[in-house]
């Protein structure tokens, strides 16, 4: 384990300052050991554990002092506590609050996705996991510790007939809409869902549009946030619009929030609601004043991810 050592340096003058460094012990065979207890992790699970032994390894080698994320400390310690879990519980991910999983990319490579788990309450029903996408850099952490606000201080109005688990994938600069199916593929795995409910925020919400017809279909329900950013298809005509959205599932539930502060009431986000409307969705539509940010936009998704049908009841 890690240990920190303390020392009191003192001077001949007769000053004195204080010395402290954190210095891990590794027994031999340590990595070896992990691996054996990773083997009756889930299968979907052993990718994310594999991820942060490899990053260990690598920076125990290197001599590095850092990790994914982190110190090299703090990532052996992560990636105990998740081995003990998944050997408790048979999941890796904690009863509640955030954690990075690893899932496959576009390309097969190793990607990052913050999950929040909402503390269960009573009577709350089957989980099911909301995807959501957003276009800023670092946001991933950023909706959780939000998401977590909102669960601790914010009013929920009498929600919780079943039990929403928030996925916020960290998606690269580029090939976004790939990647953005790619993690909508996992998450339907993992949580053994046919179809999951996604919110996209701003150019995010234009990726998870993307998403919705682009004919792989998987989606339970869409959420819409859009701000400035909102540009899908940049340029494109009302017909052009019109033929875009001719793909998208048909009675598909879009709820639309724009904000007004930022589209003006016009531009492509306007067009593309108009479109939406005329395209068979089941459009729920709406206006916010003021401009669109972070804390708006995970508030707004946990009211509505709280008040989605309970998948399989009528």
């Amino acid at each position: 384990g890690s240990y920190q050592l303390r020392a009191t340096l003192e001077f001949p003058g007769g000053a004195s300052a204080a010395w402290s460094a954190t210095v891990l012990n590794l027994a031999p065979g340590w990595a070896d050991s992990l691996a054996v207890r990773a083997e009756s992790v889930d299968a979907l699970d052993r990718r994310t554990v594999a991820h942060y032994l490899s990053a260990v390894r690598t920076a125990v080698e290197g001599h590095l002092p850092r990790r994914h994320p982190g110190a090299i400390a703090t990532t052996l310690g992560d990636l105990d506590a998740m081995l003990t879990r998944a050997a408790a519980t048979g999941s890796i991910l904690p009863a509640n609050g955030p954690a990075v999983i690893v899932h496959p990319g576009a390309d097969g490579g190793d990607r990052l996705c913050t999950v929040y788990r909402p503390r269960p309450g009573a009577a709350r029903g089957a989980e099911t996991p909301v995807l959501v996408i957003d276009d800023a850099p670092g946001g991933a952490e950023l909706f959780a510790g939000r998401f977590d606000l909102f669960y601790t201080h914010g009013d929920l109005g009498g929600a919780g007939e079943w039990h929403p688990l928030y996925l916020v994938p960290h998606l690269p600069g580029r090939g976004r809409a790939a990647e953005a199916r790619a993690a909508l593929e996992f998450a339907r795995r993992r949580f053994a869902t046919d179809a999951v409910p996604v919110a996209g925020v701003d150019g995010g919400g234009a990726t998870a549009l993307h998403l919705a017809v682009d004919g792989g279909g998987g989606l339970a329900a869409l959420m819409l946030l859009a701000g400035a950013g909102f540009d899908p298809w940049p340029g494109a005509t009302d017909a052009e619009l019109s033929s875009r959205l001719e793909s998208l599932p048909r009675g598909l539930p879009v709820d639309w929030t724009g904000f007004t502060r930022e589209t003006g009431g016009a531009g492509p986000a306007s067009a593309v609601r108009r479109a939406l409307a005329t395209a068979g969705a089941d459009l729920t539509s709406r206006s916010a004043g003021g401009g669109l940010s972070l804390s708006q936009a995970a508030d707004r998704i946990v009211l509505w991810a709280e008040d989605l049908p309970v998948p399989g009841v009528e």
